[in-house]
C-alpha cells in the first residue's frame, strides 16, 4: 500500500523585481477570441485572454521570469504557433511550440559604500 500523496508545493507568483514584461502580439486575424498559453501558465489559455487592437491584431503583456518558455496562441479554438517568432521546438503532439528566452534583468547595485578619498596633490619637488 502506498502512502498518501503529499500536497504539491504552492505556486509562488514571480518576483516582480526579477521579471521582464513581454508583449505578445498576433497580427490581424479574423477571429472572435484569442488566448495565450504556455509553460509560464501551465498551458491554461483562459488565464491570458488577449486584447483586440483597433487594427484587428491581438496583444497581451505578460511578466515572465528569466528562463526559456514555450507558448502558443489559441485562436477560435485552434492552437497556433507564433509565426513571427522563428524559434520553435517540437511538442509531444507532433506540432511545434514557439520559444522565447528571457534573460535575467540586471541587478541594481547599491551606491558604493566607499567613502570618497580627498584628492591628493603632489608638492613640487625641491631642486
Amino acid at each position: 500500500m502506498l502512502p498518501p500523496a503529499a500536497d504539491p508545493p504552492p505556486v509562488l507568483p514571480p518576483d516582480p523585481t526579477r521579471t521582464v514584461v513581454v508583449r505578445f502580439r498576433l497580427p490581424y486575424l479574423p477571429s472572435n477570441e484569442v488566448f495565450l498559453a504556455g509553460s509560464f501558465n501551465e498551458w491554461h489559455p483562459q488565464m491570458f485572454p488577449m486584447i483586440k487592437e483597433e487594427g484587428g491584431g491581438w496583444i497581451k503583456d505578460v511578466a515572465l521570469p528569466p528562463g526559456t518558455h514555450e507558448y502558443k496562441f489559441l485562436v477560435n479554438g485552434v492552437w497556433m504557433a507564433d509565426l513571427a517568432n522563428f524559434r520553435f521546438v517540437p511538442n509531444p503532439f507532433g506540432d511545434l511550440n514557439s520559444v522565447i528566452k528571457i534573460l535575467a534583468p540586471p541587478v541594481a547595485r547599491p551606491p558604493s559604500s566607499r567613502r570618497s578619498q580627498p584628492k591628493r596633490t603632489l608638492a613640487p619637488s625641491k631642486p
